[in-house]
């Protein structure tokens, strides 16, 4: 009698499926990242954008994840990607660096990107260091008050990418997961 054995190596199938989803997973949160960056503000010096990042696949209980979301140097981030209700203002030093780049604050007016220049308005005074830097902290200080009455509006850079590439997903994976059953298939003998 002859006799056909069919195999169907399911171990293989297996390690195939994972690298299949880590893959696809690296791929999306890049994706993610690509377009959280574009939507992101420039803010002080782009650390904001740069600090937009993914973590590799990690794989526990059963389920594989990787997270798309602010590294360290970025921390500010997170309210900027939530929003913030209005109530108690954030520290005004945590503002000063933005509102001296962002909004100009302490320059000397006529000034532009490093030229010299007299600060207008009351009389002709030249800003000195002290008055720059009392000028900077009082400019934070209204800034962060008028945040913690109106609070800040969430931007969603993150949220917006996550939601652009999650139709994307059942797609990819079933084409990752076909690959992977088609190469671990079925050994005919």
């Amino acid at each position: 009698m002859t006799t056909a054995k069919l195999i169907w190596n399911g171990d293989k199938l297996i390690a195939l499926a994972k690298k299949a989803a880590r893959q696809t997973l690296v791929s999306i949160s890049a994706d993610i990242v690509r377009d959280a960056k574009r939507y992101a503000p420039v803010g002080v010096a782009g650390a904001g954008r740069r600090g937009i990042d993914a973590t590799a696949p990690v794989e526990a209980g059963g389920m594989m994840t990787a997270q798309v979301g602010f590294t360290q140097a970025a921390e500010y981030m997170q309210w900027v990607e939530l929003g913030r209700k209005p109530g108690k203002p954030p520290p005004t030093k945590a503002l000063l660096l933005w509102v001296e780049r962002v909004l100009g604050a302490g320059r000397k007016a006529g000034r532009d990107k490093g030229q010299a220049g007299t600060r207008r308005g009351r009389g002709s005074r030249r800003m000195t260091g002290g008055g720059r830097e009392q000028e900077i902290k009082s400019v934070a200080f209204l800034v962060a008050r008028a945040i913690g009455k109106r609070g800040i509006k969430p931007r969603r850079m993150i949220g917006r990418a996550a939601d652009t590439h999650a139709g994307q997903m059942p797609a990819l994976f079933a084409h990752k997961f076909a690959e992977a059953i088609s190469l671990a298939g079925l050994i005919h003998k």
